[in-house]
């Protein structure tokens, strides 16, 4: 198992390895959000600023206070990056004098299951390059986190 190859690792070597993969995962999201993202004349355009963010803190998904991430978790962002394009979410859900232009949502829905097996994989193999045991059998979707 996955979880259990994991927690073998020091917590460093351990937040570094689920970082790495969860940020190898999210790239097919990342770009399938770019090339859903709508384009409109004139710069910057949010399409060609997607990106995949560590995150330190993780929200309740029904809005309540976010918590920083414990030693065992780990966590990125896909979107827009910060700054001038905060304009992502009103494109993503609408407003009263604008239809929504969903980009993220049919990326994610899209891509979930790929970015879970690209998740796995990668868990697999950096637990097999270090050596650890419990790590076979990931790429072929026995691996569990």
């Amino acid at each position: 198992m996955l979880a259990k190859g994991l927690m073998q690792l020091s917590d460093s070597v351990r937040g570094k390895v689920m970082r790495d993969a969860l940020k190898e995962a999210a790239e097919p999201m990342r770009t399938t959000m770019a090339h859903l993202a709508p384009r409109e004349p004139g710069k910057p355009d949010i399409a060609d600023h997607m990106v995949v963010s560590r995150i330190t803190k993780i929200g309740d998904v029904d809005g309540g206070k976010a918590e920083r991430k414990n030693d065992t978790e780990e966590a990125v962002a896909v979107g827009p990056e910060k700054g001038p394009l905060y304009y992502g979410g009103f494109l993503e859900f609408g407003t009263a004098k604008m239809s929504a232009q969903p980009f993220a949502r049919p990326a994610f829905d899209q891509d979930a299951p790929k970015s879970l097996r690209i998740l796995t994989d990668a868990l697999g193999r950096a637990l097999m390059k270090r050596g650890v045991s419990g790590s076979r059998g990931s790429s072929t979707g026995g691996g569990m986190l």
